[in-house]
């Protein structure tokens, strides 16, 4: 919902719009911030159908490379003589179509924290 700074009862109307649309997002081009739930929310929706994978390129492969970086967002990179290893995350339907031209990927689990003792 757009404009909630218009209304005589932001805070009321925002507590009504979320108790009827839990996923509702209210947004205010009058104050800096008032796009920033919304933005945020974007992101979380798109990051949801983009799995997180790690891509293995021939260092010959450039526009393999080219396409990960067009398509995904690479979160690290690790380049060796012989290949690049990104960690991306790319949406479903981006991964299968780079994985039906020979991309080669393995799913990627998130580091543990080591625990320290003593």
């Amino acid at each position: 919902f757009n404009k909630i700074d218009l209304l005589a009862d932001p805070v009321g109307f925002a507590r009504r719009v979320h108790e009827l649309f839990p996923a509702a997002v209210m947004a205010t081009t009058m104050r800096t911030d008032g796009l920033a739930e919304l933005k945020n929310r974007l992101r979380d929706l798109e990051r949801a159908g983009s799995p997180t994978v790690i891509a293995r390129i021939p260092v010959a492969d450039g526009a393999t490379l080219a396409a990960v970086y067009r398509y995904g967002e690479v979160l690290s990179r690790h380049d060796t003589e012989q290949e690049h290893e990104l960690v991306v995350r790319l949406p479903d339907r981006r991964l299968a179509q780079l994985q039906d031209q020979g991309l080669q990927v393995e799913e990627y689990r998130e580091p543990r924290l080591s625990q320290r003792t003593g």
